[in-house]
């Protein structure tokens, strides 16, 4: 598989999202800020990394999230993310 891409509608509640590849990982983020986390007790308090509404991510090679699990939910409401992993095949 050369790369995929996935839409994932986010509320309040944790969800886990795979974000693994072997190449770039693209993040886009609509209708509210996102918590971005390794656990979902770290999403709900504390330590998070916040994604704004509005922002596109980039995390390059190599394997910028290899057989990590992330844990995402929408800030205060409900959020779109949208994510581009591709396989290592795109320059």
């Amino acid at each position: 598989m050369m790369a995929r891409i996935e839409s994932y509608s986010l509320t309040t509640a944790a969800q886990w999202i795979d974000a693994g590849g072997s190449g770039k990982v693209l993040i886009y983020v609509t209708g509210d800020d996102v918590r971005m986390g390794l656990n979902q007790t770290a999403v709900a308090n504390e330590p998070y990394f916040t994604i704004l509404d509005g922002t596109t991510m980039i995390f390059d090679q190599p394997q910028p999230f290899n057989h990590e699990p992330f844990f995402f939910r929408a800030d205060s409401g409900t959020a779109t993310l949208r994510l581009f992993v591709s396989g290592g095949g795109i320059q």
